[in-house]
C-alpha cells in the first residue's frame, strides 16, 4: 500500500520574533505534525534557537530567506515550496504566539471540509492590546469588507 503524503501544514513566518518563535513552534508542534518556520531575514537569536529545535524534531522545517521581504513574500515563498512537496493547504499563524495553537486542529478540519475556501480567524483583543493594533485592524477590515462587498456575491 502506498503511503499517503501529508497535505496540510502550518506556516510560521517570522522576522525577529525573539524567544516567542521557539515557544510558538513548540506549541504548534503539540497540535500539528507538519510545521514550517519561515525566517524572513531574521537577525536575532531566534534563528539559532529554532534551528536547534528543528535539529531535535523532524516534524519542524526551517526555511531561511536571506533578506527581509515582508510577511506576504515569506508566506508566498513557503507556499510555493509546500506546493512542490505536495501540500495543498496551509494555516498561516503569527510566530509571536498571538494565535492560540490549540485552535490549529479546528482550522485544519474546516479546511478539509471546505478545501477551496480561504478560512480566516477573528482576532480577539484583550484589554491590554495597543490601540494602534485594534484600530488598524478595524480600518483594514473595513476596506477588506468593502472590496468583497461584505461577503455578498
Amino acid at each position: 500500500m502506498r503511503e499517503q503524503l501529508p497535505t496540510q501544514l502550518v506556516l510560521l513566518p517570522s522576522f525577529n520574533s525573539g524567544p516567542l518563535l521557539t515557544k510558538t513552534a513548540v506549541e504548534v508542534l503539540d497540535q500539528w505534525p507538519h510545521v514550517w518556520v519561515v525566517l524572513d531575514g531574521s537577525t536575532d537569536g531566534s534563528v539559532e534557537e529554532v534551528h536547534d529545535l528543528a535539529s531535535q524534531n523532524t516534524r519542524l522545517r526551517v526555511v531561511r530567506l536571506e533578506s527581509n521581504g515582508g510577511k506576504g513574500a515569506a508566506v508566498l515563498h513557503a507556499m510555493r515550496l509546500a506546493q512542490q512537496e505536495g501540500f495543498r493547504q496551509a494555516l498561516v499563524m503569527d510566530a509571536d504566539g498571538q494565535h492560540p495553537a490549540s485552535q490549529v486542529p479546528d482550522f485544519m478540519e474546516l479546511s478539509k471540509k471546505y478545501p477551496h475556501a480561504m478560512i480566516l480567524g477573528v482576532p480577539v483583543f484583550g484589554e491590554d492590546a495597543p490601540r494602534e493594533r485594534v484600530y488598524g485592524r478595524r480600518f483594514g477590515n473595513f476596506f477588506a469588507e468593502m472590496e468583497t462587498l461584505w461577503g455578498v456575491g
